[in-house]
Parts: structure tokens; sequence; C-alpha cells
């Protein structure tokens, strides 16, 4: 396969298109490149990042993902039934999990690596309304003649209720004791308001030119993220006006946290094959193999929490305001 011109989409990434069409290569706006190489039927093979990792992927005669592999070698196994349904998913330690499906071809029950069975109910719409896990708890959904969730009942028969604006939104949500939880949004579509049961309101509201979202609550008190290009956070201000800020190396996949007292938090990989550092300012680690980025957002009340990824955007590890 040979590769035709550069194109670019929103001023920000760049991509590499073969004569195919497919996309060869993407560029992100700090120059770092990403591959992808794809066999002689078009199915991709293999994802190649700006440090050598490379995550492959193995395909059967009719072109179904049967092996995903990690850069560590680690595999994931899928298999099918007749109709290409995921039926049997084994993990890199060869525990797996069992898919059934129903004549529709909803998933009626999945069964985990020790044998607890979660079961799936449906209407003749095909919508999910009952959910039975492993030790019987069932959990019920009531849906209305356009689709939307009203009302849901928990194991101990405990109902919360949702009511929805016309474009399906929901608008409240009312606990088992009545509390009413409300929500507004704007003509885009965006929460812009959020009232609790005592009735204090939060106001969220997003400058995408500033790539600034900020947090009010029903006092005054305002907390801002700030994100680059590429929607990573850069930036942190707390209602008290500290500021934590993030700086990306990608090439040594160190993430850097810096806070207004000037604890630091890093997240770092010294090779392709080692495992991540997550540190925290209290110097507690933790070893999370194959991330690159670290990923956070802000409450209204200013508490950072973030999410180690991986190459591909997945959450690998979550990490609390504390640290941990």
């Amino acid at each position: 396969m040979t590769e035709g011109p550069l194109f670019y989409v929103h001023a920000h990434m760049a991509y590499r298109v073969l004569n195919s069409g497919q996309i060869s290569s993407v560029t992100d706006p700090t120059g770092v490149v990403t591959r992808l190489s794809y066999d002689a039927r078009g199915n991709l093979t293999g994802v190649l990042n700006a440090v050598g990792d490379m995550l492959k992927v193995e395909y059967d005669t009719q072109d179904r993902p049967v092996a995903v592999s990690s850069p560590s070698g680690a595999t994931m196994r899928v298999e099918y039934d007749a109709a290409s349904r995921p039926v049997r998913v084994i993990d890199p330690v060869g525990n797996a999990t069992v898919y059934t499906y129903t004549p529709a071809g909803k998933v009626a029950s999945i069964t985990d690596a020790v044998g607890g069975v979660r079961r799936f109910e449906y209407n003749a719409a095909g919508e999910l309304v009952a959910q039975v896990a492993p030790d019987g708890a069932r959990t019920v959904r009531e849906i209305n003649e356009l689709g939307y969730t009203v009302a849901e009942t928990d194991p101990l028969g405990h109902v919360t209720k949702f009511v929805h604006d016309g474009m399906g939104r929901v608008t409240e949500k009312i606990d088992p004791a009545g509390n009413v939880w409300a929500s507004r949004y704007n003509a885009a579509d965006t929460l812009v308001e959020h009232t609790d049961p005592t009735g204090v309101l939060t106001r969220v509201s997003r400058d995408s030119a500033a790539g600034e979202i900020t947090h009010q609550d029903g006092v005054g008190n305002t907390a801002t993220v700030g994100f680059d290009a590429l929607g990573r956070v850069m930036s942190s201000i707390d209602p008290s006006g500290a500021v934590t800020s993030w700086a990306y190396q990608f090439l040594t996949n160190t993430t850097t946290a810096s806070s207004g007292e000037g604890d630091r938090e890093s997240a770092h990989r010294q090779g392709a094959s080692e495992p991540v550092r997550v540190q925290d300012p209290t110097e507690n680690l933790v070893r999370v193999p194959g991330a690159h980025a670290l990923r956070t957002c802000t409450d209204a009340a200013g508490q950072v929490s973030g999410e180690v990824c991986d190459a591909a955007g997945r959450v690998l590890r979550q990490v609390s305001a504390s640290g941990l």
C-alpha cells in the first residue's frame, strides 16, 4: 500500500492517508507521530507510537479480530459464534468471560471467570428492562413510550425516578426519599446548571476558544480547568485561587503536575517496555504498565482527581484527589 497526500483536520491533527483511503499516520499538534499498519485485506494490524510501542491485532479468515497484543506481549483473545458475536473473551492470564445472546441478538448473560452469571432482560422493543446480578439481586427499569427510563427499582425495592424534557435529557432525578436533583441545559445540549436537593446551585460554563471549563457553586466559589488543543488538562484553579499545572513530555512519557503549594505529582516511563511510576507528593508509588498520559478533572470544590491512560486513551488507573 502506498501513501497519498497529507491532510489536515480541524487545523490540529495531520493525517497521512494511503491511496486505499486508510490512515497510515497521525501527527498531533506537538509533532508526535502515531503510525498505523494494515494487512492485505485492509484490516488494522498494528499501531506504533513515538517510543516504539506496538499494539498488534490478529484476524481470522472472516476478518474478525481474534487477538490483541499489547506492547508487553500480553494477549487478549476472542472467540465468535456463527453470527460473528463474541461468545468467549480470554484475558492475558487465561481468564475467560462468556457471553450468550437472545434470539434478537441482545446480550442475555455474561459469565465471569469465577462462574458468576449476570443476566439481562428486555421488552418487546428490545430495550433493557432488568438486570440480575450473580447473587440474584434484581434491578428493574421502567421505560416510557419514547424509550426514556422514567424509573429504576433497585434490589431492595427502592425507586428512583427520572423526568425528561422534549429532547430526552434528564431534567430531574428524584431519589427514593423524594429528594430532587435538577439539571438545566443550553441550546447546544450542554449541562449548564445543577441544583441539589438542598437548593444549592452549581453552574458549569465552557469556553471552547479558551479551552476552559468553569464550575461555580451556590455561594460563588469558582473552579476552572484549562485544556490544550489535544484536550489534555493543563491547569486547574481551585476556589482559593491555588493553581495546579500539568506538563506533558510524550517522548519520555513524563507527566508532571505542580500544585500551588509546590507539591508535584508525576507519571514517568523510562523506556518503551518499562512500567509507569505514578508518584504523589507523599512519595507513595504505584506501578502501572503501558500508560502514557494523566487525564484529570476538577469538581466544584476544586478537588482534582485523575486517570492514568494508555496510548489509546483507555483508563488504566484512577488517582483520587488525595493522590491514591
